[in-house]
């Protein structure tokens, strides 16, 4: 199988991959503060412990995301903890291409044995590998090899064909109307059929160009300000149509996101739905909430 590398990204993308996987774990309201003086960005992020009496505690942590070519000394890692010390942070994680000297090792032990703020924690590029390995949509979405198609698992998409067709038969049986549900499988099959070749032909996914006209679809939703969608984007929508198990629905276009005037419990349903990741991954969408209105906006490649 291909190894997995990192060393095509830039600085920025680094710095997204790591947010990207620190949004993947146990961490609430990841946010990235301003560049610092050595012009990488940093995230801060807050993480809640329970202790066995159930007492929770509030953890505010500093995480530095920053590409290095040579092994980090240990001047420069007080330098960050001195930074993160004062910002008031708990714990200070470092996250990195390279790798710490042996000397930093030593020290960051020492440090850590004094039981002082913040706790230091380092991830070398092999820590971070780690995490990689499991996590298939960072793969493809920053194009890291290590990606076959034999091996990348649809399963969410495969459980949710599954359902769709289910569906289908039993609208079928019933006399009711089935435009919703065979347009969304259509879009579906689509996205995903598309996807597989992405992965064969490159090991990474690419945005969809936006040029399907809407025009088909007039019975499931109306859209203003733009004729044309991008595969994933009709995906999301016939999606959410289907799930709430409404149309015609309203679509319409804000900074190149598509909008959607929904209930609280229209939402609600939306948001927790299971399919939920596997239909926002395979479209390359991102799902988010303001007020009343969902919000549908693209997954930007590396």
């Amino acid at each position: 199988m291909p190894q997995i590398s990192l060393d095509g990204l830039s600085p920025t993308n680094f710095e997204n991959l790591c947010f990207d996987i620190i949004r993947g774990m146990a961490f609430q309201n990841p946010t990235w503060r301003t560049p610092g003086a050595d012009g990488g960005r940093d995230i801060e992020a807050w993480r809640t412990t329970v202790d066995p009496t159930f007492f929770s505690n509030q953890e505010k942590w500093f995480i530095e995301c920053k590409r290095y070519n040579t092994a980090i000394n240990w001047p420069t890692i007080h330098e960050k903890i001195a930074h993160a010390e004062a910002l008031d942070a708990d714990y200070l994680l470092l996250m990195t291409t390279s790798s710490a000297s042996p000397t930093s090792i030593d020290r960051i032990k020492a440090w850590n044995a004094l039981n002082k703020r913040p706790r230091v924690r380092f991830w070398g590029s092999h820590d971070i590998l780690a995490h990689i390995e499991i996590r298939n949509e960072l793969i493809l979405k920053y194009g890291l090899g290590g990606a076959r198609a034999d091996t990348f698992s649809f399963s969410g998409v495969s459980l949710e064909m599954a359902k769709i067709i289910s569906t289908i038969h039993s609208l079928s049986h019933f006399r009711r109307d089935t435009t919703t549900a065979l347009e969304y499988a259509n879009a579906l099959a689509r996205c995903w059929t598309e996807r597989v070749s992405q992965v064969q032909n490159s090991g990474a996914f690419f945005s969809f160009p936006k040029d399907l006209a809407t025009g088909d679809f007039t019975e499931i939703f109306s859209i203003s300000d733009r004729r044309q969608l991008g595969r994933g984007e009709l995906l999301s929508i016939l999606w959410v149509s289907f799930v709430i198990e409404k149309r015609p629905l309203h679509v319409s276009v804000s900074d190149d996101k598509l909008s959607l005037s929904l209930t609280g419990n229209e939402l609600q349903i939306v948001m927790n739905t299971p399919s939920n990741k596997a239909i926002a991954f395979i479209a390359g969408s991102e799902l988010s909430q303001s007020g009343d209105k969902l919000i549908i906006g693209e997954m930007q490649y590396a």
